[in-house]
């Protein structure tokens, strides 16, 4: 038997798209809020503006907005008062896994900043090596090829050929 989408999914569904980007949840939380409002608004009489109402409270709590509970329906006030609990605790999850993955990332950079300037280091110590045995040529010198930058692929070749330059080494020294 196929199921079709309850008018409160439609609605989640759509706020999910034009809202969750904005908020301090992730999607899956406002999805489960949002149909659990629905949900609960349905047992009330006037459900579908009691939930938009609801909703926008409960958006404008998550966006950081302060919520002004005297100016509300009895009933939009117990929704958001039981939910306010759990919505905090989202926000607060939200927030650390935010941190984790920028110090996550941070720490990538640093990694791969160390690791090049140890390629760097290591490829440059053997090419002073090789600059020392052997003299280029005046003309070479000057000819225009090597006064240009290399481009993003020469670049990235380059330092592929690094990597497994140091990788090939580390595999001889372990």
């Amino acid at each position: 038997m196929k199921k079709t989408a309850t008018t409160s999914q439609k609605h989640a569904k759509q706020s999910l798209s034009t809202t969750s980007s904005k908020l301090n949840v992730s999607k899956n939380f406002y999805a489960s809020i949002s149909d659990r409002v629905a949900e609960t608004c349905k047992l009330l009489p006037d459900s579908k503006d009691t939930a938009k109402e609801a909703m926008s409270v409960i958006d404008r709590y998550i966006g950081g907005e302060k919520v002004n509970l005297k100016n509300l329906n009895a009933n939009i006030q117990l929704i958001f008062t039981l939910l306010r609990s759990e919505i905090d605790r989202a926000l607060s999850r939200s927030k650390a896994a935010r941190l984790r993955g920028l110090q996550r990332r941070r720490n990538l950079q640093e990694k791969e900043a160390r690791f090049i300037e140890s390629l760097k280091a290591m490829c440059g110590a053997t090419a002073m090596r090789r600059e020392d045995t052997e003299m280029p040529e005046a003309e070479s010198l000057s000819t225009p090829a090597q006064t240009m930058q290399p481009n993003r692929r020469q670049r990235r070749r380059e330092l592929r050929e690094e990597k497994r330059a140091m990788r090939q080494r580390i595999k001889r020294i372990g």
